[in-house]
């Protein structure tokens, strides 16, 4: 729900095939957004444009709870880039059904036992079944094999901006290494003589610290005439 359709441009379609098929796509309400408790009756439905944030079906929190056995579906924006598992994440997930649950490990009514999710118990039902869909290149539409796409497609959508990141973090380090030097020279032979100012006394005998202190410091006189106390 954090991203956008044209993230797909170049990557899946061109711009043209993606607007051609977002009329395919669920209408979208002008206060459809996400976390929103319930949403505006204000203005009519409208088909969605490649810059809409690919948000979830569903209007509201509570309608996503009841149409999901009482368990609002988890946003996957950063589902593989934000796991331990990261890319394996959810396509551990998704081809996890087929393990049986160990003895002794109770799975309640409408759940299922998967390994590699929290607890092992999960509320979600397979998604993937052998031959769903068709590949137009003729590859074999495998539960794997499409659960190996979906992991793709969700670590490229958390990834998104990591070319910019790169970008501006070595401008960063551009800027940082030229003015290091204008900084160091600048210090160097500028501020040389006010960064290394000492401040000496001499230890001289026969009593000569003494007069020098009260000299320097005079701590024998009156320090001006203070509240006009000679007035």
């Amino acid at each position: 729900m954090h991203k956008k359709y044209d993230l797909l441009v170049d990557k899946g379609f061109k711009q043209r095939e993606l607007m051609d098929k977002m009329i395919f796509l669920q209408q979208l309400h002008p206060a459809h957004q996400k976390y929103k408790g319930d949403y505006f009756q204000e203005w009519d439905y409208r088909q969605r444009v490649i810059h809409d944030r690919i948000w979830a079906p569903y209007f509201t929190v509570h309608q996503a709870k009841g149409a999901n056995g009482g368990l609002w579906p988890k946003d996957l924006t950063h589902g593989n880039s934000k796991n331990p598992g990261m890319i394996n994440h959810v396509y551990n997930l998704m081809t996890g059904y087929h393990y049986n649950p160990p003895f002794g490990h109770d799975v309640p009514e409408g759940k299922y036992f998967n390994p590699y999710f929290d607890h092992m118990i999960i509320g979600m039902p397979p998604q993937l079944y052998d031959g769903m869909i068709e590949y137009e290149d003729g590859t074999p539409a495998s539960a794997p094999q499409m659960a190996h796409d979906v992991s793709e497609y969700l670590m490229f959508l958390s990834r998104d901006r990591v070319p910019d990141t790169k970008v501006i973090i070595w401008h960063c380090l551009i800027v940082a290494t030229i003015f290091y030097f204008i900084s160091y020279f600048y210090t160097k032979y500028h501020f040389v003589n006010i960064l290394s100012q000492r401040f000496e006394v001499y230890a001289v005998k026969n009593g000569g610290y003494k007069k020098f202190r009260e000299k320097m410091y005079k701590t024998n006189k009156i320090p001006g005439n203070l509240h006009s106390q000679f007035s």
